[in-house]
C-alpha cells in the first residue's frame, strides 16, 4: 500500500495553487495585449504604482518617448517613439509592463 504525501508536501503544492491559478490567466492575456517589438504604434507603458507623475514623466523622457497621453493611474502614459530600442528603453527606465496600442485605449 503506498504512502499518503507527508502534509508538508500537501501545504507546498497548496499554496502554490492560488498563485497559479490567478497567475497563468493574467499572464496569458498580457501576452496578448504586449506590444510587438519594434512597433511604432503607441504604446501602453506601465511603471511602478510608487513612482509619483513626476517620477513616470522622467522615466518616459529618459526613454527617448514622445507622450501622446496620460493614462487612468499616475504611473500609466501612452507613449510613442521611433527608436528600435524603444521597448528596452522603457524597460532600462523602470516600465513593467508596455501594452500594445489596442490595450493602450483601455487605460485612458
Amino acid at each position: 500500500m503506498p504512502k499518503p504525501p507527508k502534509v508538508g508536501a500537501r501545504r507546498w503544492v497548496g499554496r502554490l495553487s492560488l498563485p497559479l491559478a490567478l497567475g497563468l490567466p493574467l499572464m496569458a492575456a498580457g501576452a496578448g495585449l504586449s506590444a510587438p517589438l519594434g512597433s511604432k504604434e503607441p504604446v501602453a507603458v506601465v511603471f511602478p504604482p510608487t513612482y509619483s507623475r513626476d517620477a513616470t514623466l522622467a522615466a518616459v523622457a529618459e526613454a527617448g518617448a514622445a507622450l501622446v497621453a496620460p493614462g487612468g493611474l499616475p504611473s500609466v502614459f501612452i507613449v510613442q517613439s521611433d527608436a528600435a530600442d524603444f521597448h528596452a528603453r522603457l524597460k532600462r527606465a523602470g516600465a513593467w509592463l508596455i501594452l500594445s496600442s489596442s490595450a493602450a485605449a483601455l487605460c485612458q
